[in-house]
């Protein structure tokens, strides 16, 4: 499930992770990209806010945002989001919900 995460007056979203940031998460943690998740641990929520910190920051200034928060703040700042995917599928193609079946051969 995507999420967005609230850090320093900044909001990311999961899904606007780059190839060489997923990279980076999988060299600070050892864990594939796949299972990105800042809930399953410290480490993975400190590696993913470090990779959307640097975005704006430099290193010692992002590691000392993440040095004075408490895991209240940490939990809070992660809220999961609806995927932008259709409720509906027909034929393997996205259906409108008002829209009539498509004709089968």
């Amino acid at each position: 499930m995507p999420y967005t995460l609230t850090l320093a007056g900044e909001t990311f979203r999961s899904d606007d992770i780059t190839l060489d940031e997923a990279v980076a998460f999988e060299g600070a943690t050892g864990q594939s990209w796949r299972y990105l998740n800042p809930h399953r641990s410290a480490e993975q929520f400190r590696a993913v806010a470090l990779i959307f910190l640097r975005r704006t920051r430099e290193m010692p200034e992002a590691e000392a945002i993440l040095a004075k928060m408490s895991l209240r703040d940490a939990l809070a700042a992660v809220v999961e989001v609806d995927e932008d995917l259709p409720d509906e599928y027909e034929d393997g193609l996205p259906k409108a919900a008002d829209a009539a079946s498509t004709p089968t051969s």
